[in-house]
């Protein structure tokens, strides 16, 4: 019946743009929507965006060199190898957000999308690690994560998948890579912990980030914010190179 409802939305009707929203109920407790095989693998379907589903097999997303914007929230999978193969089946994403969860801890996510150029990762949980390989990102955003600094890796096509957080102090390997560059840098939950700081200011010393980095601070109460806004100005005296003084750093 779903698959039906989907194919009279993408084949007869054309859609280019699908939202789906599940309410979970029982979800939790063993009950899930199972999406067909190639449910979502039409040519004129370019957008989706599924919240509240738990997704068992990958098998829905077979081949969908159609989709460019994928979006995922509130996704829970029943192991991560559920989600590294949604993201190997779409090689045509250009914008890619995500807010998903594992049953069960089980390795690194791999963003392996050459194409992607918007990349936002509003939360995880579970998931030991993140690996993005793309050299055309034009905004990245980081949010909540369930993985430390030392576990997110950024870079390029053909380079070694070590981790570069831990090149960040050696000038001959700059973190993430001389060539990486992102146009805006979005932090969500910024709390101003020696972690997030550490992130923030490698962006900022390496060059990584051109334009703007915006920290969200509206989320924590008064008193919180002040530590963060004097976090922000820490950030913004790093700013010494004549090359990143259109670099600006906000919060939001």
């Amino acid at each position: 019946m779903v698959n039906t409802w989907i194919q009279s939305l993408t084949r007869v009707k054309q859609t280019k743009h699908l939202t789906l929203r599940h309410q979970p109920g029982h979800m939790y407790h063993g009950g899930c929507i199972e999406f067909p095989p190639n449910s979502f693998t039409y040519p004129r379907l370019t957008s989706l965006s599924l919240h509240g589903y738990v997704l068992r097999t990958s098998h829905s997303f077979n081949n969908c060199q159609n989709l460019k914007t994928l979006k995922l929230s509130c996704i829970l999978a029943s192991d991560l190898g559920v989600f590294n193969s949604v993201l190997a089946s779409c090689p045509s994403l250009e914008v890619l957000v995500l807010d998903i969860s594992c049953f069960k801890e089980s390795g690194p996510l791999k963003i392996d999308n050459k194409r992607l150029k918007l990349l936002q990762v509003l939360e995880t949980k579970k998931i030991d690690g993140i690996q993005v390989s793309s050299t055309r990102l034009d905004s990245l955003a980081i949010g909540r994560l369930s993985c430390g600094k030392d576990d997110f890796v950024l870079r390029e096509e053909g380079e070694s998948p070590r981790n570069k957080f831990l090149e960040e102090n050696n000038k001959d390997h700059p973190f993430p890579n001389a060539k990486f560059r992102v146009e805006t840098v979005w932090m969500h939950h910024f709390s101003g912990s020696e972690e997030e700081f550490a992130l923030a200011s490698c962006l900022i010393r390496q060059g990584t980030v051109i334009k703007r980095m915006m920290i969200k601070s509206t989320s924590f109460p008064a008193r919180k914010k002040l530590e963060i806004e004097t976090a922000v100005a820490k950030l913004q005296a790093l700013i010494r190179k004549k090359e990143q003084w259109q670099l600006a750093i906000k919060c939001f």
